[in-house]
């Protein structure tokens, strides 16, 4: 599983990227030693392995100690330091209320509230990777290479869904506004 964290892209006036969006993506993972010998290792050559079970504790230590500080170090100075921060509906959420989350997110003259990152849990390729550097790698290029100007026209679809939520009073019984976009 992986978490990645996106924001809106900025361009000038001539449509020149000043910031493209992409914060980072963080795997869930881990270093343990081989417990056995095998044709491919010694025993207690260092694997990098996925955490099995992403819980709230894995996911508010990931947030506190790498999502939020690679906001702050790629954020462009100009911007406004609001920043809501929106979990996907995956169970491991931290609470708003946190009071870790309150102290880091105040940090640098942000002021970041929980409602941008999102765990993606299931990837498809058309290679299948053999291991977890293999998968962690094939993210990382495929989250390098996404177009700004693709990822301008999802927040504009974000914004437009919101104004449609709110406008049918928060229920789900809502068109998806066609907004012009580049397919």
């Amino acid at each position: 599983m992986f978490m990645a964290a996106v924001a809106r892209p900025r361009f000038n006036e001539d449509g020149v990227v000043l910031f493209d969006g992409e914060i980072d993506i963080f795997p869930f993972i881990y270093e343990a030693e081989a417990m056995r010998l095998s044709m491919n290792r010694e025993k207690g050559t260092l694997e990098v392995k996925s955490i099995e079970s992403v819980t709230t504790e894995v996911v508010k230590a990931s947030v506190l100690e790498k999502v939020i500080l690679a906001i702050i170090a790629r954020w462009p100075l100009d911007a406004s330091r609001k920043i809501y921060i929106q979990q996907d509906n995956a169970k491991p959420h931290i609470s708003s209320q946190d009071l870790d989350f309150l102290g880091v997110s105040k940090s640098g003259g942000f002021d970041m509230d929980l409602i941008l990152f999102r765990s993606i849990q299931t990837i498809q390729h058309k290679k299948s990777p053999k291991s977890i550097l293999h998968l962690m790698d094939s993210v990382g290029r495929a989250y390098d290479e996404i177009d700004n100007e693709k990822l301008k026209f999802v927040w504009l679809s974000l914004h437009s869904c919101m104004n449609e939520i709110l406008r049918v009073e928060c229920s789900n019984s809502y068109s998806i506004p066609d907004i012009g976009k580049k397919r």
